[in-house]
Formats: structure tokens, C-alpha cells, sequence
């Protein structure tokens, strides 16, 4: 989540490729690979939608206004991750820099 000195809350996602491969194939969402998964607009809605769903239970100011799906997962292996799978929250930033800035333009 990222919203620190900011006007809005936004937020990146890694989606959940088993769940949402199965929502992709009972939907007949057409896909490859994850990354194309992360690209389809039915998928980008059904996360919109989750999102959605969760706001309701938060105040305006604590709503997630935009988000952004990794088209690739992180493991620990990834420098993204620490062998604990926490996120190391700058390196994420600066890496996702530019993603970060266009949901803020």
C-alpha cells in the first residue's frame, strides 16, 4: 500500500495465480501465461471489485483509490522479497517507481 504524503491510497498486487487462473478458465477469460492473466481487463474488474468490496468497510480517507497488478510473482528468491517473504518496501518503490507515478497522474 502506498499513500504516505500522498492524496490517496493506491495499492500493487500480486494476484493469487491459482484462484484466479480458475476464475479466468470458468469464465473463459483468455490467457498464456501470468502476466497475460494480469493484463485481461475481466481480471483487472474482478480485482476492482474486491477492492471495491473492502472499501466499503473503511472511512474515505483510508479507501484505496487505484491499484496496480504485478505481472510477475515475487518468491523469496526475488530481491523484492526477505527470506521471510516480507516486502522491502523501498526497494519495491523504486523498482515500481514509474507504475507508482502514473496512478497518481
Amino acid at each position: 500500500m502506498i499513500g504516505d504524503k500522498r492524496a490517496y491510497l493506491t495499492v500493487i498486487i500480486m494476484i493469487d495465480q491459482e484462484n484466479v487462473e480458475k476464475f479466468a478458465q470458468d469464465s473463459d477469460v483468455p490467457f498464456s501465461n501470468y502476466a497475460s492473466l494480469t493484463r485481461a481487463p475481466e481480471v483487472q474488474a474482478l480485482i476492482q471489485g474486491e477492492i471495491d468490496r473492502v472499501n466499503k468497510k473503511f472511512a474515505r480517507v483510508e479507501q484505496v483509490k487505484k491499484f496496480f497488478l504485478l505481472d510477475t510473482q515475487l518468491s523469496a528468491e526475488d530481491e523484492e522479497l526477505t527470506p521471510t517473504m516480507k516486502l522491502k518496501r523501498k526497494l519495491v518503490q523504486n523498482k515500481y517507481a514509474r507504475q507508482i507515478e502514473a496512478m497518481y497522474s
